[in-house]
């Protein structure tokens, strides 16, 4: 099916984001199917909603993925603004080139290249060019603003992002943010308003928390 619009409840079929097109999965939604988010498109995946086949965001796409979902199948980003906040990720996610956000619990293999991305591991599972981090919570929402690092014999500690690690996050919410307000009457649409501003929130917290001054 096509989604240009918001879509609740269960869907069985694969869906597919047209490009230069916006999709919410309200939430609660149960999405049985693979998800496509073609060439500058938007997708918006509300709090707690399920899906249970794969992500793939295209070029020039963007993907903000909010607390409480559940993806069963895979998540892949090739050059596309990924925003991933809390969710839990039962399978591999893998990020390449572009610019991508925070994740949060991934039970398979993490792969990031190109950008910065802070995530939580289930024991067992594996990164690889990725930075680990513990959360942070900014506009009620749990996001990353520190790394995970050896303590050696002591374990793992952490440490805030560097500044040019929370720009380089920052920036992947401020391009959602963009992208969202791009769209014709997004200021008179009170989701889509909500989404531009959370994102551009999300993005001040990092550079506040790491860089000390938002600007």
């Amino acid at each position: 099916m096509t989604c240009t619009t918001d879509i609740s409840g269960t869907v069985t079929a694969n869906v597919v984001v047209p490009s230069g097109e916006v999709c919410a999965l309200l939430a609660g939604a149960v999405v049985y199917g693979n998800i496509a988010v073609e060439k500058a498109a938007t997708l918006f995946v509300d709090d707690g909603v399920t899906i249970n086949g794969n992500v793939e965001a295209r070029s020039g796409s963007g993907v903000l993925m909010g607390e409480g979902t559940t993806l069963n199948g895979s998540y892949g980003a090739s050059d596309a603004a990924s925003a991933i906040v809390n969710a839990a990720v039962n399978n591999n996610v893998t990020f390449s080139g572009g610019s991508y956000g925070l994740v949060g619990e991934v039970s398979g293999r993490l792969t990031c290249s190109g950008s910065v991305t802070g995530a939580s591991l289930t024991p067992g599972a594996s990164s690889s060019g990725c930075v680990v981090a513990d959360p942070l919570t900014v506009l009620g929402y749990v996001i990353s603003a520190a790394q995970k690092v050896s303590g050696g014999s002591g374990g793992s500690k952490t440490k805030p992002l560097t500044c040019n690690q929370a720009i380089t996050a920052a920036g992947v919410w401020l391009a959602i943010s963009d992208m969202l307000q791009s769209i014709p009457g997004c200021e008179s649409n009170a989701t889509c308003s909500t989404e531009a501003d959370f994102a551009t929130g999300v993005a001040d917290g990092l550079l506040t928390a790491s860089c000390g001054n938002p600007t």
